[in-house]
């Protein structure tokens, strides 16, 4: 079920835009062949149709409804440019319509320089489609029905734009005013008929299956949900705007053009069917200001509901990379604790390690200084550990050692700083404690080993017995290196005294 989702979703992606360039140099060679085969094939069925269409008259064809007389022209080229744009690009569709436009002008007498530049009037109304569908990629799946609005509100602007070409083709024969009117009117009219009646359908039957064959082929790449930016929705608004007013500027111009023959004659066969031709002019200038306002809903709809979709999507983003940057800070966090720990911790005893111990001690003799204050370092030395080791095994000795350095943690202040040596050497830093204190503490470390039960693997161990050696700081040194050393003799001093006691440093004493 998720395949089908998944592939349901790629379909509805699937942008309707691949260049020639892009195909000659991406494409498949037998694809490629097909592709640019079938673009010439609909344009010589496109001069073909328009051909037929010119020599039966199909672009002076009228109807009346209710009071008011439709003209519309039906061109068949333009809708088979509209396909090629829908899904394969505007270079395309602009190339097709531009070669139709040229060529049957050319054959009808039009000068050749003219018609060149006559064509460029169907391929500009085409770029109304493109540019809205480029600037938003969603209002082009014409399944949604705002999409279908859009669609007629975007054919009505493309026909405004082609419908200038009646001005510039009236321009080669001398039309008269109620002429002139009938024929713009008849062009923008059949544009927008043919593009509803004909297009629309074609769209929404085909449209599905040209997009899965798009997928299937991998050259149509995806369309990003956020790939829209403001400019160009921007310049689409600017350009339906442009078309709207436009249309009201030429119809006002067409009616206010009749109604000055019209002043001039007091026949009524004059003024009666110019009469006729203002009205209907009015009737589709009321209709259109009916679709303006429609088109401003909907279009506003739209950009709204695509606007807060973006932002939505924006928020969930953030939300995740939010997230995301939590995890990562938390990872790195554990990481370097982590690190610490494996910088500052004994692995097999949870005390601090030797380098930890330096670094501690150093800050902490100085803050000593400063405050006129006395620290104390116990070294101690398990007693006969050698011989444990040798005769219950190293993974004994490990357990018994393990055990010990729990009961030191167990045992001591806050404040204090237990530490591995090296070996079966620790020590205990005791900050801010008169000497008192230290020499009754240590005897407390002392009596407590003696009482502590020492078991591996549920195998009771032989009781065990350390050798401390208590030195004071400033009395016996000032720095790391003098106060290890003070410890270390009054410890190495209690061991030869018959070890399981404490040697203070500087003194002959227990």
């Amino acid at each position: 079920m998720s395949d089908v989702h998944s592939h349901r979703a790629t379909d509805s992606r699937v942008r309707g835009r691949l260049g020639p360039f892009e195909l000659w140099t991406r494409g498949p060679r037998r694809l490629r062949n097909r592709i640019f085969a079938a673009w010439l094939i609909s344009l010589l069925v496109a001069l073909g149709s328009g051909w037929l269409a010119m020599s039966l008259g199909w672009t002076g064809l009228s109807w009346q409804l209710g009071a008011t007389h439709w003209h519309f022209s039906f061109y068949p080229p333009v809708l088979i440019a509209m396909g090629w744009l829908l899904w394969f690009g505007f270079s395309w569709a602009a190339a097709l319509a531009w070669v139709v436009g040229w060529v049957l002008p050319s054959v009808g007498g039009m000068p050749v320089g003219d018609a060149a530049f006559y064509a460029l009037i169907d391929p500009a109304g085409i770029a109304v489609f493109a540019l809205v569908y480029y600037a938003v990629p969603q209002t082009a799946d014409l399944r949604i029905w705002p999409n279908v609005i859009l669609f007629v509100v975007l054919s009505f602007a493309a026909a405004i734009y082609s419908s200038l070409g009646a001005f510039y083709w009236a321009q080669s024969v001398s039309v008269a005013p109620t002429d002139l009117l009938r024929l713009w009117q008849g062009w923008w009219q059949g544009y927008l008929l043919q593009s509803l009646s004909v297009l629309l359908p074609l769209v929404m039957l085909l449209d599905r299956s040209f997009r899965r064959w798009q997928a299937r082929t991998g050259l149509w790449s995806l369309q990003l949900p956020h790939s829209a930016s403001f400019s160009r929705i921007t310049a689409s608004v600017v350009v339906l705007l442009s078309a709207f007013l436009l249309f009201t500027y030429l119809s006002v111009e067409q009616i206010d053009g009749i109604l000055r023959v019209a002043s001039l004659s007091r026949e009524p066969a004059v003024w009666q069917p110019l009469s006729a031709a203002s009205r209907d002019a009015i009737g589709a200038l009321f209709w259109v200001v009916i679709l303006i306002l429609l088109a401003v809903a909907v279009f506003g709809i739209a950009v709204f509901r695509y606007w807060t979709r973006r932002l939505q999507r924006s928020r969930r983003a953030l939300l995740e990379i939010n997230e995301a940057l939590r995890e990562e800070v938390q990872r790195r966090e554990a990481v370097q604790a982590e690190l610490y720990r494996e910088a500052t911790i004994d692995p097999l005893t949870g005390l601090y390690n030797r380098r930890f111990m330096r670094s501690w001690l150093e800050k902490e003799l100085a803050r000593e200084r400063r405050h006129d204050e006395t620290l104390a370092m116990l070294m101690i030395d398990i007693d006969h550990f050698k011989k444990l080791n040798d005769h219950y095994g190293h993974s004994a000795g490990d357990s018994a050692l393990t055990q010990l350095c729990t009961f030191l943690q167990e045992n001591v202040r806050e404040s204090d700083i237990a530490c591995r040596f090296g070996g079966e050497e620790l020590v205990l830093l005791m900050g801010d404690v008169d000497p008192p204190s230290a020499h009754r503490r240590a005897v407390d470390l002392l009596e407590g080993v003696r009482e502590l039960e020492i078991s591996h693997d549920g195998e009771r161990l032989p009781s065990l017995t350390v050798s401390i050696g208590l030195a004071l700081s400033p009395r016996d040194g000032t720095d790391f290196d003098s106060l290890i050393q003070s410890a270390d003799d009054a410890m190495y001093k209690a061991k030869r005294s018959g070890r399981d006691q404490l040697c203070v440093a500087g003194s002959d004493n227990e």
